[in-house]
């Protein structure tokens, strides 16, 4: 389908204008759903979604929060809402959605029906005919009207997601009103859209979490420690920001772009200075040189344990806003300062590269309301060198 295909490179290239904006994650989302998503629903108004159409999304989608490839399933990623996260409209959703306001009250299909009834019956065999798919050979899609009558009678032609007569019913008497019809396609898309288990995150954090920590050790484990306080850890996010809650979704899911994480050629080492620690999330999290920075500029000190110190076994002062600030000092030390980091490494000067993260933490600390009073900064300034040189030391 030539349309198809314009409208999946239309889409791409949305997805790319918005992540070009470099926005936050909620901005990002709301951008998507309204200018990106609807160049695939106008498309799916007459025709049942590919398989090429459906698989771009979980891509875009990706690509607008700025975040590396499968760091979570399509299912997870379009489920965000549920642990405070941003809400991503769903393609597959919102393309049965439009192909049933499209036949309820778009378009007169009736009489298309019958005229290529009409001609089907010169064409096509009797059983072929009498199904309503009017697909004769050499087509690449059914007949727009038989798809208009699938969805209509409740033949949906999405197998994965079948619609029955009685929801068809239902979602007609909802969106009437005495004018006509109004919100069909949002009755629809609420009465069509999947419904998700919340411990399907469980498995998601677990797997990452046993991949980028060593320490959690087996997976059955990792599980274990991430079930035990899903409903605790919704309440806790819904206390923080939007902002703080993606950061810190997005860290549990291991998606910080490492260079080992982005598969690059080059693998660089830790960004802060440890030499024998490669670029990657699991040394992050522990990571000496940063949380050193972080516990002494954004107290109180955060836990030795992994686990607690990602508020897994339940909430720790300010254990959130933490996380999402190890996030925000990292990745703007890479995007930022990597010519510091470089030249740190050459020379075997790190005076400035901590100068630099010292400053980044700052900023972000006081951004998401956790600097330290100004009272105490110069006696923080004083022990942040000296907490440095044990840290050397230990290395």
């Amino acid at each position: 389908m030539e349309q198809g295909s314009k409208a999946i490179d239309k889409y791409n290239s949305r997805c790319g204008e918005i992540a070009s904006v470099a926005a936050a994650a909620s901005i990002s989302a709301r951008l998507y759903n309204m200018y990106a998503l609807p160049v695939l629903g106008y498309i799916c108004q007459f025709y049942q979604p590919t398989k090429k159409l459906l698989n771009v999304e979980s891509y875009g989608i990706h690509k607008v929060m700025h975040i590396p490839p499968q760091s979570f399933g399509l299912s997870e990623i379009l489920a965000l809402d549920i642990l405070g996260g941003v809400a991503f409209t769903s393609i597959a959703t919102t393309c049965r959605a439009a192909l049933f306001r499209a036949a309820a009250s778009t378009f007169q299909w009736e009489e298309w029906h019958e005229t290529v009834f009409e001609e089907a019956q010169d064409c096509l065999n009797i059983s072929e005919c009498l199904s309503g798919d009017f697909c004769p050979k050499g087509w690449d899609s059914r007949a727009i009207v038989s798809n208009l009558r699938c969805s209509q009678l409740g033949r949906s032609p999405f197998v994965r997601c079948p619609v029955s007569l009685a929801s068809g019913r239902r979602i007609l008497k909802e969106a009437t009103t005495d004018s006509g019809f109004l919100g069909i396609q949002r009755h629809a898309y609420a009465l069509f859209k999947p419904k998700f288990d919340i411990s399907r995150f469980r498995f998601l954090f677990a797997r990452r979490l046993t991949s980028s920590l060593q320490a959690l050790g087996c997976l059955a484990e990792a599980e274990s420690v991430c079930s035990s306080g899903l409903a605790q850890l919704k309440a806790s996010l819904l206390k923080e920001t939007m902002h703080v809650r993606m950061l810190y979704l997005k860290t549990l899911a291991g998606a910080w772009t490492t260079s080992v994480r982005m598969h690059e050629k080059e693998i660089k080492t830790c960004l802060f200075g440890c030499p024998e620690s490669l670029d990657e999330v699991g040394h992050y999290l522990r990571c000496p040189v940063l949380w050193v920075c972080l516990d002494l500029w954004a107290p109180p000190k955060s836990p030795e344990s992994i686990i607690d110190r990602l508020c897994l076994k339940g909430p720790v002062d300010y254990g959130i806003r933490k996380i999402a600030l190890a996030f925000s000092v990292y990745h703007a030390t890479k995007n930022l300062h990597m010519h510091i980091v470089d030249t740190a490494k050459l020379t075997n000067d790190f005076l400035p590269l901590h100068t630099a993260t010292k400053n980044l933490a700052i900023m972000f600390a006081h951004d998401l309301a956790m600097l330290r009073p100004l009272a105490l900064n110069s006696q923080a300034a004083k022990s942040y060198g000296s907490e440095l040189e044990l840290v050397d030391c230990d290395r």
